[in-house]
């Protein structure tokens, strides 16, 4: 039979359990080796790009920088491409000052209607579009009866025609988006592809959405910057044993001071510290509570394997209706031999014949 004392002592202590699993959260292991670390300080260079956190790529290991912001670099002709979206990208200018990068798409730097029709999907929690550029919706395989003043005709794709907005795709069968300048404007009467084409080929430039700053604050401090995953983290790499890695401090801090920096750190520390406490608490509580409602319930198995219940009064009950039966045999005896039962003569069986 299964015993509920040694289960309570062949569980796992909870606790401990819990303690251990906090401490490995103390450190956030970076995926950087020793060499790799050394390597982060080397910075990408091809043509006239050079670019540092948070790229990587070529002489720059991956760890370097975030997993989606890898460049390449084609020797022979010098230039610098970015993949975003499953679209290639060339670099046109690394701006590391204003956090900005000016690409044009790889397709568009040949004849228009050899391009790849489909959108530009730029990655929102990476880049931004600025002000100064737009979007335009291209319509394709058309309806040949529909007139529209900007229509073309490409040899692969048939009619098709430019709008500001994407409510004429009833028309045609697909549509996709372009970027151009703000200060492009639609010809009215017609629309010059060529011209079209040349504006693509000076390509836009966007917004890098991750801070520099906070790699500097970084590398102020003798240590190098990476990334874990998508994370952007701080490593130590003055030690001979692995790289330990912190999560660098969110863009939204930055512009605070550092005595308040100082101050969030400390609130969010001594918070952590608190609820850590209160959550190992109440399973230690509710630990102790299990295991003294199984010694109670052993007590109480061992306790019922001792006592005979209702023994006395079964022997009461015995005697009582044993006595019983005795004066009842004697009362029946009596009146089979004559007599006065009660004040009310009995005769015997004899002086009745």
């Amino acid at each position: 039979m299964f015993s509920p004392v040694l289960f309570r002592f062949s569980k796992p202590n909870y606790c401990l359990i819990f303690l251990f699993f906090l401490s490995s959260f103390h450190h956030l292991p970076c995926a950087l080796s020793q060499g790799e670390g050394g390597l982060c300080d080397t910075l990408f260079q091809c043509g006239n790009i050079t670019a540092g956190f948070p790229f990587w790529g070529e002489a720059r290991p991956e760890p370097c920088g975030h997993p989606s912001l890898g460049l390449r670099c084609h020797p022979s002709l010098k230039s610098t491409y970015l993949i975003i979206s499953g679209l290639m990208y060339r670099v046109l200018q690394v701006n590391s000052t204003a956090s900005t990068l000016k690409l044009v798409r790889q397709d568009f730097l040949g004849e228009f209607c050899n391009s790849t029709f489909s959108g530009e999907t730029l990655t929102p929690e990476l880049f931004e579009l600025l002000p100064d550029y737009k979007s335009l919706f291209v319509n394709y395989l058309c309806n040949p009866a529909f007139h529209n003043p900007t229509n073309f005709t490409c040899p692969k794709t048939g009619v098709a025609f430019v709008r500001e907005n994407d409510d004429y795709r009833k028309n045609c069968v697909s549509s996709f988006n372009i970027t151009v300048p703000a200060s492009y404007a639609l010809e009215e009467k017609a629309l010059s592809i060529a011209h079209l084409g040349s504006v693509l080929k000076e390509g836009f430039d966007v917004k890098l959405k991750i801070d520099e700053r906070l790699c500097q604050e970084c590398k102020s401090s003798g240590r190098k910057c990476g990334y874990k995953a998508a994370t952007p983290v701080c490593c130590n790499t003055t030690s001979t044993s692995e790289i330990k890695c912190t999560p660098m401090i969110t863009s939204r801090s930055s512009g605070l001071s550092k005595k308040a920096k100082i101050g969030i750190g400390l609130a969010c520390g001594f918070g952590f510290v608190g609820a850590t406490l209160l959550v190992v608490g109440v399973f230690c509580f509710l630990n102790r509570r299990r295991k003294k409602q199984a010694a109670q319930y052993t007590s109480k198995g061992l306790s019922s394997t001792t006592t005979t219940p209702y023994s006395s009064k079964n022997t009461l009950s015995t005697t009582t209706i044993s006595g019983s039966n005795h004066s009842l045999a004697t009362s029946m005896s009596n009146l089979a031999n004559g007599g006065d039962y009660c004040g009310v003569q009995v005769f015997s069986y004899e002086e009745l014949e």
